[in-house]
């Protein structure tokens, strides 16, 4: 039996398949295939069909797509003898008469991330999301730190599995736009068992996870004004750079991070997804690049190289003029040389640099790590300063 989606808009389509699923309640997994030119995906699944009394049906549901995403058909199949096409029909026309009307409840969501560097300190609100820091600032800060953070927040959908992916995916694109405004690389615990000391100081193979015991249930009230985060006034602490764990007791969070989280959803389409583009591979830089540091160097250009774009002239001199018309004070140099050195060394000829020979360690005492990291903060600085005053600028212009 082939269901008929005529009546049902493109973009309503997987509304209507997340109303279909609210109806009909799982038997097996899901499973997927590729034809052999990979044009088209084939999904498949049992799902039980009601007829009252705890009288269930099995229906085999087989989704056909097309490459870019597009439906092609939905087949239903089952081996009972009862009459389970005519409930089936019903169910269908209910499930188009749900997306066709925009349908949805309201879910409330918790996504945890982690991240490498100076603790969060209270909590904060951007908009409808409560960030808040989960884990214990228990630790040393002279050495890296890993932390963990809960992003609360609520999505509009058919039911909890598509709120699952919806929050996933959203959490995702505002903790990398929220990460490129503070200079910090959240990521997602990879749940792989790692090696590390257990209680007694042996060493342990133990998973890589958090579980928090404050995960709320519902949005939680506001602080009173003495248990938020404080918040940094523009200009404060970037004598490092910002995020780093290194001469800084609390993670900085500036006093207009608010409005450039909210801004960003009012510049121009092209101007969001290029920062958004920015951000992400700002974040790899952030994230990957802990571990080798022409990674790190590489990206935080290749992040500069995207939002430059469009600027004309060649792509290095597109980022130096990113650099002169957003960071007055820096040195374009730097950047010149990072980008030839480093950047289109490593892209084009697999080149490293000779810190990723040596060990990573920075030793925090008297006379030790001024004269070598000096340079290593300002090019931090001013990687993140035209990040972020690119998107004040855009803003501006967007609402003048």
């Amino acid at each position: 039996m082939q269901i008929d989606l005529e009546d049902v808009p493109q973009d309503k389509i997987q509304l209507f398949l997340d109303h279909l699923r609210v109806r009909l309640p799982y038997q097996s997994n899901v499973r997927i295939a590729l034809d052999e030119t990979g044009d088209f995906a084939e999904e498949s699944c049992t799902l039980l069909l009601d007829f009252g009394h705890h009288d269930l049906v099995p229906i085999r549901f087989t989704v056909r797509w097309k490459q870019h995403g597009s439906l092609l058909k939905l087949v239903a199949e089952s081996d009972s003898p009862d009459d389970w096409r005519s409930p089936l029909e019903q169910l269908v026309r209910q499930a188009i008469a749900d997306a066709r009307a925009d349908r949805v409840q309201r879910f409330f969501q918790n996504e945890l991330f982690a991240y490498v560097g100076s603790p969060l300190v209270g909590e904060y609100r951007f908009g409808g999301h409560r960030l808040a820091q989960v884990s214990p600032n228990d630790v040393d800060l002279r050495i890296p730190v890993e932390h963990a953070v809960l992003l609360s927040f609520h999505v509009d959908a058919a039911d909890q599995p598509r709120a699952t992916t919806l929050a996933a995916a959203r959490a995702t694109d505002f903790m990398t736009a929220l990460g490129a405004i503070l200079g910090v690389g959240f990521y997602r615990f990879d749940h792989v068992h790692q090696w590390g000391y257990g209680t007694d100081n042996s060493t342990v193979r133990t998973r890589h996870a958090f579980k928090s015991d404050e995960t709320p249930m519902e949005m939680p009230t506001p602080p009173p004004s003495h248990e938020r985060g404080a918040l940094c006034v523009r200009g404060d602490e970037l004598t490092s750079a910002p995020g780093h764990t290194i001469g800084r007791e609390t993670l900085g969070v500036w006093h207009d991070t608010a409005e450039l989280l909210e801004g960003l959803e009012r510049v121009s389409l092209v101007d969001r997804k290029r920062f958004m583009n920015t951000a992400r591979l700002y974040r790899i830089a952030l994230v990957s690049g802990r571990r080798m540091v022409t990674l790190r160097l590489a990206y935080e250009i290749a992040a500069l190289d995207a939002l430059s774009q469009g600027s004309g002239g060649s792509a290095r001199d597109a980022v130096e003029d990113l650099v002169r018309e957003t960071v007055p004070d820096a040195d374009p140099g730097i950047i010149r040389e990072v980008y030839s050195k480093v950047r289109s060394a490593h892209f084009h000829s697999g080149q490293l640099v000779p810190a990723d020979s040596r060990s990573n360690l920075v030793v925090i005492a008297p006379f030790m790590g001024n004269r070598d990291h000096a340079g290593w903060f300002r090019l931090e600085r001013t990687i993140w300063m035209a990040l972020t005053e690119w998107l004040r600028g855009r803003i501006a212009m967007a609402t003048s």
